[in-house]
């Protein structure tokens, strides 16, 4: 575990401590095993004082898409917040021909997008993945990425479809997020049987494998999204010299 003066641990307090208020506003008494747990937590530290969120506008989250490329990448997070409002095809198109540009083994390009937009294929989609109630039905488009096995020569290239669509998906969700277009990661960690039954379901050839799914929508006018702090790089790297 954590120490209690670590801001990961502190994080994860504010984030139960969210949770406590969001039910309390909802008027929903969580179970008092929960309650006293909170309370255990509250009576051994001082850190319900700020909240694991942060509040923005529309404006505010994209006002730096046009500027320095180390400002547009801090400035995006994952969204799970969705207007009504429909994105256009030919904006998808854009963001997708912009992910053309990431790079893949010896430029096989095995990336391919499904794109969903109808309303009950969405559904049948997010009935498969587990990580998105409470949020996956707002999104107004679902992007499924996939990667074409049969780029790959052998067994020796059996993880080159995960690593070429992860580096797609992040070309992606920049690209989404260039555009206006807020986006969420939803991993497709799945039994064999989910995974033939969305093959099925869109209609994806057998040679292809399902990486990711991209839930996507124009935020709202205001939304709050997880702050989510980061590792500083002297705490995860190796340097050897």
């Amino acid at each position: 575990g954590y120490g209690r003066t670590e801001e990961r641990f502190h994080h994860a307090v504010n984030v139960l401590n969210d949770y406590r208020v969001f039910h309390e506003k909802n008027s929903y008494t969580l179970r008092q095993d929960i309650l006293n747990q909170l309370e255990d937590i509250k009576e051994i530290t001082s850190i319900f004082e700020k909240s694991a969120q942060k509040t923005f506008t529309k404006e505010s989250f994209f006002s730096d898409v046009n500027s320095a490329y180390s400002d547009f990448f801090r400035s995006r997070h994952t969204v799970r917040n969705y207007s009504a409002e429909e994105i256009p095809l030919s904006v998808i198109y854009q963001c997708i021909d912009l992910a053309q540009c990431s790079p893949t083994a010896c430029n096989r390009q095995p990336n391919r997008v499904y794109v969903i937009k109808n309303k009950d294929k969405k559904e049948e989609v997010l009935s498969l993945q587990n990580g998105n109630r409470g949020f996956g039905n707002l999104a107004d488009t679902l992007l499924i990425i996939t990667s074409d096995l049969s780029a790959f020569r052998d067994t020796a290239e059996r993880n080159d479809a995960f690593l070429n669509a992860g580096v797609y998906a992040m070309s992606l969700i920049n690209a989404l997020h260039y555009y206006k277009i807020g986006s969420c990661a939803l991993n497709w960690s799945v039994p064999p049987k989910k995974d033939i039954a969305l093959h099925k379901i869109i209609g994806i050839p057998e040679n292809e494998r399902i990486c990711l799914i991209l839930g996507c929508g124009y935020p709202p006018d205001e939304f709050k999204v997880a702050i989510s702090p980061k590792r500083e790089s002297r705490e995860i790297t190796k340097v050897l010299i």
